[in-house]
C-alpha cells in the first residue's frame, strides 16, 4: 500500500473525465481518466498512470505605499500572490493496452462545467471514492482510494497467475528519489511525498462447490 499522506489530503473523490479537462494549449486531455483535487495537490488519473500537480501559494507586501484618494490616508499595495507548480508522472511501464476501468462508491452530488470550451455545459459529471484498474499487468490490479482523512492510498493486488515481477513503475518529475527504511521519498520543490513499504495483496481462489 502506498500512503500520501505527508501532504495531509482528506477527502478526495475522483471526479469523471467527460471532456471538461483541457491543458494550457486548450487541447481536451482525454488520457485523463478521472481527477482528484486534496488542497494542494490535484491528482489525474490517466490510462497509463498517474500524475501528480502539487501547488504553493506565496504571497509578499511591496513596501511602497499610496494615497487613498477618499481617505487622504496611505495604505500599503495590495499583496502579490505567487503560485508554485510542481508535476511529478508515474507511469505503468510495459503495461496491458486493454485496462478494464472500474467505479464504485459514488459521493452525494455531482458538477456542471461551462467553460469556454463547452459553453453549451458539461453537466451531471459524478465523482467517486474507489476507482479500480484491472489487469495492469496480467493479473495484477491497481485499487485508488479517495475520501481518507489520512490521504490518498492505493493497493497493488496480485491476483492468482499474476507475477509480482511483472510491476514496473516509471517516476518521472521528482527532483531526487530515495529509499529511507524501504519507503520511498519522492523529493520536489514543494513537499515531499513519502511511499509507505510496498505490501502486495494476493487474492486466493474462490473454493469450490
Amino acid at each position: 500500500m502506498y500512503d500520501l499522506s505527508e501532504l495531509k489530503i482528506s477527502g478526495i473523490n475522483f471526479t469523471e473525465n467527460k471532456g471538461q479537462i483541457i491543458d494550457g494549449n486548450h487541447n481536451l486531455r482525454p488520457d485523463i481518466l478521472y481527477v482528484g483535487d486534496g488542497g494542494g495537490m490535484k491528482v489525474y488519473l490517466r490510462k497509463s498512470g498517474i500524475s501528480y500537480v502539487l501547488s504553493k501559494t506565496t504571497a509578499k507586501k511591496d513596501e511602497e505605499k499610496v494615497l487613498n484618494e477618499r481617505t487622504g490616508m496611505e495604505n500599503e499595495i495590495q499583496q502579490i500572490t505567487n503560485i508554485h507548480l510542481h508535476r511529478i508522472d508515474l507511469d505503468f511501464v510495459d503495461c496491458n493496452s486493454n485496462i478494464t476501468i472500474l467505479r464504485d462508491n459514488e459521493a452525494q452530488g455531482y458538477s456542471n462545467y461551462y467553460y469556454g470550451h463547452c459553453p453549451k455545459g458539461i453537466t451531471n459529471v459524478h465523482s467517486y471514492n474507489r476507482v479500480v484498474y484491472q489487469n495492469v499487468f496480467p493479473n495484477i490490479d491497481f485499487v485508488f482510494y479517495g475520501g481518507k482523512k489520512e490521504g490518498l492510498k492505493y493497493d497493488i493486488i496480485v491476483k492468482p497467475g499474476g507475477d509480482p515481477n511483472n510491476i514496473k513503475l516509471k517516476y518521472s518529475g521528482a527532483d531526487e528519489l530515495e529509499i529511507t527504511n524501504g519507503e520511498l521519498k519522492i523529493k520536489n520543490s514543494i513537499a515531499e511525498i513519502t511511499e509507505n513499504i510496498p505490501c502486495l495483496l494476493y487474492t486466493s481462489p474462490s473454493p469450490r462447490d
